[in-house]
């Protein structure tokens, strides 16, 4: 799932590119475009070539996952950030990790809007 070899991410470019996404912003409003730098410095690999993408059906596609296929919470991003709340406020540097608003464009909705369409688009062979 994840090597340490000339392919894996830097991880000080994944995080700059995370922070970019939504430090300094209205919480409100992050595209998930904003979150094009991230996917491309960090671009969910498939271990087989085989990505399974689910909505509402968590539980039932990680059984039927194991072997060749691999969901997005099986990345590196997915990983890290499933499950976790984010979002920055305007004029700060900061990360807030609590007091996030929900809203349609909120940092956390934006970040698996951009990850799934990431997955979802046919990739080149």
């Amino acid at each position: 799932m994840f090597t340490n070899d000339s392919k894996s991410p830097d991880c000080m470019k994944v995080w700059s590119a995370f922070e970019q996404a939504y430090v300094s912003r209205d919480p409100c409003q992050v595209p998930m475009e904003d979150y094009d730098q991230l996917l491309s410095t960090a671009q969910p690999q498939p271990t087989c070539n085989s990505m399974m993408f689910w909505s509402g059906t968590m539980e039932v596609v990680h059984q039927v996952s194991q072997g060749c296929y691999q969901t997005l919470e099986d990345s590196l991003l997915g990983f890290l950030l499933n499950g976790q709340t984010w979002c920055g406020k305007e004029g700060s540097r900061d990360t807030y990790t609590s007091g996030c608003p929900d809203c349609d464009n909120n940092p956390v909705k934006s970040f698996w809007r951009r990850a799934s369409a990431e997955v979802r688009r046919p990739q080149d062979i």
